[in-house]
């Protein structure tokens, strides 16, 4: 029997200080590749690990490795339906020492060293087990997050590279048609899963030991009934479009359609998952953050259509 929480966090427009911006450090549409400068195309995901960015150009399906500097180490991928090449990449996993690559037109999923050197191997999933099209997360252990999908039934939760085994989530999907679309964001420590549906506010925290806690974040009434009304049009609009976890934080970035900007949430957890405080700030307008990673000084955002790299002050600590 799962033990569940739950857990209202009101974004109400009295909480929400509308002066409170993000401060904007540096930003740039490109990176520097061997001394000149390379665009990037669609950003569809970043990853921060020991001092290196993973992002993932979606348009051309590569994965480039940055330093802390933004500068090019190394990429890997092209398009194609070679040994290495990829279809699609849309998301990246890293663990302590490998880079796993999910092509979900093949299901499949590529493994490298972490420095992206070299490839270790290549994964083909079972025909009823798919990859999510949002992130994803592999624990050292190689659980993965992915869908099942049966006659019966959809559901979400992990599966294991080498025991084939399914795992469940007790989770009730909000529309079980939409079960690839949510995201999965792994803590530091691997002890915990969260589970961010794009079309939802309700978060979830699985255990190790897969416990449920269960949070609804209620986000600013405006925005939430701008959002509504474009849904109930038939627009597939996401109201979270990204998150991150560092440290004891989680970080959530989720459209503001009433301040036509995206807003960022963050919620301070306790080692219990408890949420013990709560701040928001917003972006500026023009920028489309999309994607977000965070390391002690610097939350780091990419814009998934302009190719554009924010730096902000990280001011939680």
């Amino acid at each position: 029997m799962r033990l569940l929480f739950v857990l209202l966090i009101f974004l109400t427009s009295s909480c929400l200080n509308k002066d409170a911006k993000l401060q904007l450090l540096s930003g740039t549409n490109g990176i520097e590749k061997y001394g000149e400068k390379y665009y990037i195309n669609e950003i569809s995901d970043i990853q921060f690990s020991d001092s290196i960015y993973y992002v993932v150009d979606e348009k051309i399906t590569s994965l480039f490795l940055l330093d802390k500097d933004l500068k090019f180490i190394t990429s890997i991928g092209s398009r194609g339906k070679g040994p290495q090449e990829f279809l699609s990449i849309g998301t990246v996993a890293i663990t302590s020492n490998k880079i796993y690559i999910p092509d979900v037109q093949k299901n499949s999923l590529m493994c490298y060293d972490k420095k992206g050197r070299k490839f270790l191997k290549k994964i083909i999933l079972p025909k009823n087990i798919y990859l999510n099209f949002g992130d994803f997360f592999v624990d050292e252990d190689e659980n993965v997050t992915v869908s099942y999908i049966s006659k019966e039934s959809i559901k979400i939760g992990t599966y294991n590279l080498n025991t084939n085994e399914f795992r469940p989530f007790d989770i009730m999907l909000d529309n079980p048609k939409k079960a690839r679309l949510y995201e999965f964001v792994g803590s530091r420590d691997r002890e915990f899963i969260i589970v961010l549906s794009r079309y939802s506010s309700k978060i979830y925290f699985v255990s190790k030991n897969y416990q449920i806690k269960e949070f609804l974040v209620n986000i600013p009434k405006k925005s939430m009934l701008k959002w509504e009304k474009l849904i109930k049009t038939g627009k597939n609009v996401p109201l979270i479009t990204d998150g991150c976890i560092h440290k004891n934080t989680l970080y959530l970035v989720y459209q503001d359609f009433a301040n036509s900007s995206r807003g960022l949430a963050t919620l301070e957890l306790s080692p219990n998952l408890d949420v013990l405080d709560v701040e928001f700030s917003l972006f500026p307008k023009s920028n489309g953050d999309d994607c977000i990673s965070v390391n002690d000084n610097e939350i780091i955002t990419f814009s998934r259509r302009k190719g554009a790299i924010q730096k902000y002050s990280n001011f939680i600590n």
